[in-house]
């Protein structure tokens, strides 16, 4: 069973099973698997171990992680790669009853947590008025980022039918998002006090409108978003979207990503005081630890001007 073989049986599998559950591949996913696999393969042939997966041992891929630290790779570069060679052990182990398991010992490496990244109360605004301003396509993607927040990919993965209109409201449905859940968002256009909530109904009528658009240009088009050559958009289009507004409105220079966008909706939600079991729901998050640890403690300079008054 050697893994110069294995590899592609491993990545068509993985590829198969993605187009099932997500109806995309994200080709980031295979080309860093195939990646990582490929230097566990060049290592041990370059160190004159074994390529068989029956031989290979523990010492194996302790000297292999020793070999990626030496090379300067950090923590959660190394914990990618040992994340992909598991997956491609138990996928030999599930499917050709593959007895030896080397990674029960083996560690993650520790990993310094890092700070959500915000976009500010001053450029929020700012990149909202020019988004309106310039409308079309853009507008509406990075409508759903900062008010919904979901994740890039599980934006890429919206069909047309995941925003259902009722009752003069919206919800949009996150069919398979991360750890293949689903959710549904609701986005309420009248307030409980009866006053009209003016951004939700303005992305419910630019939705309402782009789906009925795509579906008189592509009756078969699923894909709620889609690029220039009438595909699914990709993660790559839209994150190129995301560099050329930040590059146009000067805001490179702030290392704002496109996932700012989601921590930045959870923390106008914060300040409006939504408790972290709500935050929870709507980012997807199964387990609340995950919810705390990410947005439960943060407290911006902000905040503490705010509070240290005398």
């Amino acid at each position: 069973m050697k893994l110069e073989k294995m590899i592609p049986t491993f990545l068509e599998d993985f590829e198969q099973k993605s187009k099932m559950v997500k109806n995309y591949v994200s080709l980031n996913t295979l080309k860093a698997y195939k990646l990582n696999l490929d230097m566990f393969h060049r290592y041990l042939i370059e160190n004159n171990k074994g390529t068989s997966l029956n031989v290979i041992n523990e010492r194996d891929i302790v000297q292999f992680i020793n070999n990626l630290i030496e090379q300067g790779k950090s923590p959660s570069t190394r914990n990618q790669i040992v994340s992909t060679l598991k997956s491609l052990h138990r996928f030999a182990r599930k499917k050709y009853k593959l007895q030896n398991n080397p990674f029960i010992e083996i560690q993650s490496a520790y990993q310094k947590r890092k700070e959500a990244k915000y976009i500010s109360d001053e450029d929020y605004e700012y990149l909202l008025a020019e988004i309106d301003k310039k409308g079309g396509i853009d507008q509406i993607i990075f409508r759903v980022l900062l008010q919904s927040g979901i994740r890039a990919s599980e934006l890429i993965g919206l069909n047309n039918n995941d925003v259902v209109f009722e009752n003069g409201h919206m919800i949009i449905k996150i069919m398979n998002g991360k750890g293949n859940k689903s959710r549904e968002l609701p986005f309420v256009v009248t307030n409980e006090d009866g006053t009209e909530n003016k951004e939700n109904l303005k992305l419910r009528n630019l939705l309402k409108t782009l789906i009925n658009s795509n579906k008189k240009e592509t009756p078969n088009e699923k894909a709620l978003f889609v690029s220039n050559f009438k595909k699914r958009l990709s993660y790559q289009g839209l994150n190129a979207k995301y560099k050329r507004w930040m590059k146009k409105l000067k805001l490179a220079e702030k290392n704002y990503t496109l996932h700012s966008c989601r921590h930045t909706m959870v923390r106008r939600l914060q300040k409006k005081g939504v408790g972290l079991h709500i935050i929870q729901a709507i980012c997807g998050h199964s387990d609340p630890t995950v919810t705390q640890r990410v947005y439960g403690t943060h407290v911006t300079v902000e905040d503490i001007a705010k509070e240290n008054k005398f």
